[in-house]
């Protein structure tokens, strides 16, 4: 048995007889599972589903069948049955009806980063009740799903939302659900219908995945969600059968690599700027031609913009429109954060505004300073790097 791009091909020592080549999909049987990993020797099997073959096709020597299979999963343990009647064309039963295979990763299809910081875990969750005072949602970001039953979020409200909050700024780049299936109970009561959004201030949100017709006790949803501070998990359709009840085991956000460094481009195609290369608390930052100097190249740390090792900031902590933005010494106040958006735009969630270029010039030397956003070209920007 190996795996293919688009499911497996399995190899006979004897060639399939007509009988069984006549209706050959049919004679397939695929489960696929993980496991949980545990102190003692080996660990529960979970995230069990039954996958379909969607065609079988055999070779011309008659000893090889390619599977087309859908919903296979790295990372999981593939079983493979074929029940008999299932001969050779010399009459011989099928010895061994069963095959495992360790689907480590998909040939053709790039992996998805590994590792990374789960940023929900123990974070500060709400959601919009709760089945019990043991079952809050504080548990659904614990970073446990082996914990018994009562390790999980549960509602039975009308309008059922899990939502964290990741304490600050991050490029979301992924979420993953582990329903009531990856903690040991009744897949059936894996969560069917809901959305995930984001939010960068858990009053405006924008829904990065809707799912319909859910199975699965663990489902991972790929997004491009810059500036999210707020995840959001809204529940429509808790199970897939009449149980009311939402149950969520865990909660997980990560996000895009960062560390990397690179110019923040504007209106004009010019680039954000340091006077002169200044380190001086109060240097300018102004819009300037790209020149690729270290005056341009900004860092992305926490939720920070830096270059010549001090923060884009904002004078004074102003709040109204015009305050100037500036270079400072790197202080850890709300003066220094900065979340991006997803139109583009730059916001400063302290005094509500975003970043922009002064009377929306273009001109080498332009202010750089903080307004209400309109939409404006001078109100947008493109961060190369980190």
């Amino acid at each position: 048995m190996r795996a293919t791009t688009a499911g497996f091909e399995v190899e006979y020592t004897q060639p399939v007889s007509a009988e069984t080549a006549a209706n050959l999909a049919a004679h397939y049987k695929i489960k696929q599972w993980r496991y949980q990993a545990t102190s003692n020797y080996g660990g529960p099997k979970i995230d069990e589903e039954t996958l379909t073959v969607t065609s079988a096709t055999l070779s011309a020597d008659g000893k090889k069948v390619t599977l087309a299979v859908n919903g296979r999963k790295a990372g999981h343990v593939v079983y493979l049955r074929s029940p008999r009647p299932f001969t050779s064309t010399t009459g011989q039963s099928l010895w061994s009806t069963e095959a495992w295979y360790t689907l480590n990763g998909i040939p053709g299809v790039t992996p998805p980063p590994t590792g990374g910081t789960n940023l929900a875990l123990n974070k500060a969750a709400t959601a919009d009740s709760s089945c019990s005072t043991t079952e809050g949602p504080a548990k659904a970001v614990n970073g446990s799903v082996a914990g018994g039953n009562g390790d999980k979020w549960c509602s039975k409200g009308t309008s059922k939302y899990l939502q964290v909050d990741l304490g600050s700024s991050h490029a979301v780049n992924r979420v993953v659900v582990k329903h009531a299936g990856a903690g040991g109970e009744n897949t059936a009561w894996n969560t069917r219908d809901f959305t995930v959004a984001s939010s960068a201030d858990g009053t405006t949100w924008t829904t990065r995945a809707t799912v319909t017709g859910n199975t699965a006790s663990t489902t991972t949803h790929d997004v491009s969600a810059p500036g999210t501070r707020y995840v959001r998990l809204a529940i429509t359709a808790p199970t897939s059968t009449t149980d009311p009840a939402a149950r969520i085991y865990e909660l997980e956000v990560y996000a895009a690599a960062g560390g990397g460094s690179g110019s923040i481009t504007g209106v004009g195609g010019k680039c954000l700027d340091v006077d002169n290369a200044g380190t001086a608390d109060g240097t300018k930052v102004q819009l300037w031609t790209c020149n690729s100097t270290v005056a341009q190249t900004w860092s992305r740390v926490g939720d920070t913009y830096r270059a010549l090792g001090k923060c884009l900031d904002v004078d004074n902590a102003g709040t109204a429109d015009g305050t100037k933005v500036q270079l400072w010494t790197c202080n850890g106040t709300g003066s220094q954060v900065w979340q991006p958006q997803s139109d583009g735009s730059i916001r400063n969630p302290q005094s509500g505004k975003v970043l922009q270029a002064a009377g929306a010039g273009t001109a080498d030397g332009t202010q750089i300073q903080i307004g209400t956003y309109v939409g404006g070209a001078h109100q947008k920007w493109v961060v190369n790097g980190g």
